[in-house]
């Protein structure tokens, strides 16, 4: 009877252009729920390149106008606008809370 079954919702799956699962075959789909773990993510993007590492690289090409990074330049731009405007993002326990407790002491 299972039998049946198995070749009826595979005879479906062809007509409809449906894909079926076939029978006794493991779905990924509990593994790809799981997070990602360390050394497995390292084992996958091994021989990669570290960002810092491709920072240093194109820092001195930067200075010297020969690579221009647009996201940074506007990241740049829109910090020099907060620090002009006295919106500058404060260090952490650097704010208004903290000021008032450093005059206290």
């Amino acid at each position: 009877m299972a039998d049946k079954a198995v070749k009826l919702a595979m005879l479906k799956a062809r007509i409809f252009g449906q894909v079926v699962k076939p029978p006794n075959v493991r779905s990924p789909s509990k593994l790809m729920r799981k997070s990602l773990r360390g050394p497995e993510v390292m084992e996958y993007f091994k021989g990669g390149v570290h960002p810092r590492a491709i920072d240093a690289t194109f820092k001195p090409l930067r200075a010297l106008s020969i690579f221009k990074d647009e996201d940074r330049d506007w990241r740049e731009r829109q910090l020099k606008s907060y620090v002009a405007r006295g919106k500058a993002i404060v260090k952490k326990g650097g704010g208004k809370r903290a000021a008032k407790t450093k005059g206290k002491k």
